[in-house]
């Protein structure tokens, strides 16, 4: 199976709720296509109609030592690591096999897992079909959108109790969350702005970001920073930039949204790297090109060097049939058309899946040259991918059960969960 040109995005399609030509026109434009695996629902009070077209990549993500997937019938699945409450199981009992979130819930829609890699926490945001968000896991510097507790074991919804978000996405220690009137809303820490409402003082209740716009369409939450694509195709980022990763052209901390430098609007997927403090961000434009800034130490940014770049640079191939992208901890992961799956940059434990433990400066396909993927997700340290049968694969780190294959083995080519499962996905 091939995957289309454009598989169908959860944000932008949502958006179509709002009533505005321009948004429905950009949706259509970017994203018209089909999973093929049905569509999820959202209601949302006083829209008119509710139907979203599903993408995969949000119905599975992989974070810090720990997974997180639905099952069609929206049901929520975790493994791995679980000393915070990370599985959402009610216990802190790490899993090498899937296990589902304590309530048992068949409401859920989209999924993302965030942390720290350097003392291996993180949590998990997820979404329901009633437009409320809940999360589990670390909340020491409120990301869970709570006051008082250090973690949480079991979903807890954030303190606004609002039922009109869209769409989320769990960072390092801030979450980030897209609401049906195209706001931006975050919680969390913010010394380095990641919230992106001009100020530096943390929040455990949802912040607007400082523009108050209302023509954002997709959020990504990275390692403190953010980033986030408008209706017009143009890609805002904000919060630390050691080494880049805003893309503007320079390594300055952004307190408040910030165009990338090269003021391009035809941008339609952006990714942050995320669990680490040196992270890079990639971003996919509508000719299928796949373009990356920030450290590249590892290769990274896909270009053919190790050089950091503070404006966005193209991956060496200078292929036009890029699909889908995920920036991670160390590697960075791609689909093409032709649903084959690509890996590159730091591969100690095995995450680009090419059988090797080499790194790569440049874009290489993983070992089974399967050609029937149609989503992908990197971790800290390895990486998740979907395929059109169903079937959830992972390759890379191990060491607390994230491939979910039942060990705690690294895998350098591609293992299926244990389960066999085939109802992965949307």
């Amino acid at each position: 199976m091939k995957v289309p040109p454009f598989v169908p995005c959860k944000t932008p399609i949502r958006l179509l709720l709002r009533p505005v030509p321009v948004l429905i026109a950009l949706a259509t434009a970017l994203f018209v296509g089909s999973c093929g695996q049905g569509n999820a629902t959202i209601r949302v009070p006083g829209a008119s109609t509710s139907v979203v077209q599903c993408k995969p990549v949000e119905c599975f993500s992989a974070g810090v030592g720990v997974s997180v997937a639905l099952k069609s019938d929206d049901t929520l699945w975790s493994w791995g690591l679980n000393s915070k409450g990370q599985l959402g199981d009610g216990t802190t009992t790490s899993s090498s096999v899937p296990v589902q979130e304590i309530t048992g819930s068949s409401d859920w829609v989209a999924v993302s897992a965030g942390g720290d890699m350097a003392v291996n926490w993180g949590h998990t945001v997820a979404l329901k079909t009633d437009g409320t968000v809940w999360n589990w896991g670390t909340n020491t510097h409120s990301e869970l959108g709570l006051v008082g507790p250090t973690s949480s074991s079991s979903p807890v919804q954030e303190s606004s109790g609002a039922n009109d978000w869209v769409a989320v996405s769990a960072g390092g220690y801030h979450t980030m969350a897209l609401k049906a009137n195209g706001t931006i809303w975050s919680w969390g820490w913010n010394l380095y702005g990641q919230l992106g409402d001009g100020t530096t003082t943390t929040s455990a209740v949802p912040v607007q970001e400082a523009t108050g716009a209302t023509d954002w369409v997709a959020i990504s939450c990275g390692y403190r920073y953010s980033a986030a694509l408008k209706s017009d195709g143009s890609l805002w980022l904000w919060g630390l930039n050691n080494v880049g990763q805003l893309g503007d052209g320079t390594l300055t901390q952004r307190n408040v949204p910030t165009q990338e430098a090269s003021l391009a609007t035809n941008w339609v997927r952006v990714s942050t790297g995320a669990y680490a403090p040196n992270p890079h961000t990639v971003a996919l434009k509508s000719d299928g090109s796949l373009w990356a800034w920030g450290y590249n130490a590892l290769g990274q940014l896909g270009d053919g060097t190790t050089t950091n770049s503070s404006v966005p640079i193209r991956e060496a191939t200078n292929a036009n049939d890029w699909v889908d992208l995920s920036g991670a901890r160390d590697q960075t992961s791609a689909l093409k058309s032709d649903g084959s799956a690509w890996d590159w940059g730091g591969n100690t434990n095995g995450e680009i899946g090419d059988g090797t433990t080499t790194n790569s400066f440049a874009p290489v396909e993983e070992n089974t040259f399967s050609l029937n993927w149609i989503a992908i997700h990197g971790g800290s340290g390895y990486t998740m991918a979907l395929k059109a049968d169903g079937t959830l694969w992972a390759w890379g780190k191990n060491g607390t059960g994230e491939l979910g294959d039942g060990t705690t083995t690294n895998r350098l080519n591609p293992v299926e969960e244990v389960t066999g499962a085939t109802d992965w996905g949307p």
